[in-house]
């Protein structure tokens, strides 16, 4: 009788094939096993964490990404907890006499500077020092917001340049690149110079959101930009200031008491120095002009 050998392929291979079919076999195995450990360890430890996000992390556009201004040569991100002994803090009677600048009221936090005003027109102000200058670009990102369900006056937030070394009665000079009531509807942006005059334009928006604000001061020109968006450029050589100017930030009372408690909060502050080219002139919306009475 003629055996007939079962065909096991070509010769040498059969039993490797097989031993690779359990490799396989096994790997695929523990890969499975790994995933269900996996996936029951991810139930026992509950969803991954959700890193914090400070108040004013969630940075907008801002003039100086959009028109590349390069590096800023100060800047305060305002981390920590402590604020940077770069900026002086008043300790004063309030604006018009109204209440007191108390630095008590001045904190930081959560990467955030906040300023925060009481219903007795307790509230601060502060300005950077060792870092004025005549030009430059300066930018902040701001919001200001409330007690809600509270009667009473809403406080008046001014983010501004002011001048270093002189008083109003030798003639007062200054830039405010947002200045408003809280939750007023709307941002006011103004120059005010000698002789008592101001050119000024008032944009709708809401602050108690936060809101990119910046100043370009240049010898020809100024130019106001609101989350990196030109609104205003003020040609009128009376305009430019004179002298070094410093950033300040203020939470003003106009009145003894009555205040909504509020705040007026800062992200971050950064200036950038001009180039040394000449800067063009950014087209934008001539501002309006008028008089202006600094003790109104």
């Amino acid at each position: 009788m003629i055996r007939h050998r079962r065909s096991a392929g070509p010769r040498g291979l059969g039993r490797p094939v097989r031993l690779t079919v359990l490799a396989i076999a096994l790997v695929l195995a523990v890969a499975l096993v790994a995933v269900i450990w996996a996936g029951r360890s991810a139930r026992e430890a509950g969803p991954a964490a959700v890193p914090f996000l400070p108040a004013g992390v969630a940075d907008g556009p801002s003039a100086a990404a959009t028109y590349r201004w390069g590096t800023p040569q100060w800047d305060d991100e305002f981390d920590g907890t402590a604020l940077n002994p770069d900026w002086e803090v008043y300790d004063s009677p309030g604006n018009g006499g109204n209440g007191v600048r108390s630095p008590k009221q001045v904190s930081v936090g959560d990467g955030v500077l906040t300023q925060s005003g009481t219903a007795d027109a307790t509230t601060a102000g502060m300005s950077l020092s060792h870092h004025d200058a005549q030009y430059g670009r300066w930018e902040a990102r701001v919001r200001a917001i409330q007690q809600p369900g509270v009667q009473g006056r809403p406080y008046h937030v001014v983010v501004a340049l002011i001048p270093v070394g002189i008083s109003y009665d030798q003639g007062q000079h200054d830039i405010d690149f947002a200045e408003t009531d809280i939750a007023n509807g709307s941002v006011n942006l103004f120059v005010h110079y000698p002789k008592e005059k101001q050119d000024y334009v008032a944009i709708p928006l809401d602050l108690t959101q936060w809101h990119t604000f910046a100043i370009e001061v240049t010898p020809s020109h100024l130019t106001w930009y609101v989350d990196g968006v030109p609104r205003a450029t003020d040609t009128t050589k009376d305009a430019v200031p004179e002298s070094p100017m410093a950033f300040n930030v203020q939470l003003d009372a106009n009145q003894p008491n009555g205040y909504i408690p509020g705040e007026v909060q800062l992200d971050w502050a950064r200036y950038y120095p001009l180039p040394a080219t000449d800067v063009p002139v950014v087209p934008a919306p001539k501002p309006h002009q008028g008089d202006y009475n600094p003790n109104s």
